[in-house]
């Protein structure tokens, strides 16, 4: 198992939207697990989580490990391909405008937090635009780590 997989694909990404997925991604770092294994412990039909499985093998995020037959049944078993999934900085680049607003609420949190400390916080706007700019630069260095074979 890799220590981490970079998502470059934007439907690949899209994949993580869905909360069963993330679910079995969790479940699959742990150990490897069958198809029934993961349909008891999310409580969830084992023909859904087989569908899932599908699209997370297709997708490279999971990996067929072994098959067992029990009688007839031949039964396969998964584990995760990454202990960590980063979805590329270029692809959150995308999404950017989207968190545009999240940006500017924290903002605000954060000068509400700092004037109850009795500093006092002028231009929320350019405290905004700092953190849009760690933001980015976080993301840049850790993908850059990530894809890189060194070990920080």
């Amino acid at each position: 198992m890799r220590e981490f997989l970079i998502i470059k694909d934007a439907e690949v990404a899209k994949l993580l939207a869905d909360e069963t997925r993330c679910q079995i991604l969790n479940l699959l770092k742990i150990k490897e697990m069958s198809t029934n294994q993961l349909a008891k412990i999310l409580d969830k039909p084992a023909s859904s989580i087989d569908h899932h499985l599908k699209v997370l093998k297709a997708a490279g995020l999971i990996e067929l490990t072994s098959e067992r037959r029990r009688g007839n049944i031949i039964e396969r078993f998964y584990k995760a391909s990454a202990r960590h999934y980063i979805v590329s900085y270029s692809l959150s680049e995308k999404a950017e405008s989207s968190f545009k607003d999240w940006n500017e609420k924290l903002s605000e949190d954060v000068a509400l937090l700092i004037q109850s400390f009795g500093y006092n916080i002028s231009g929320i706007s350019k405290l905004t635009r700092l953190i849009e700019e760690f933001n980015a630069f976080k993301r840049m260095v850790f993908e850059d780590l990530a894809s890189s074979d060194v070990n920080p």
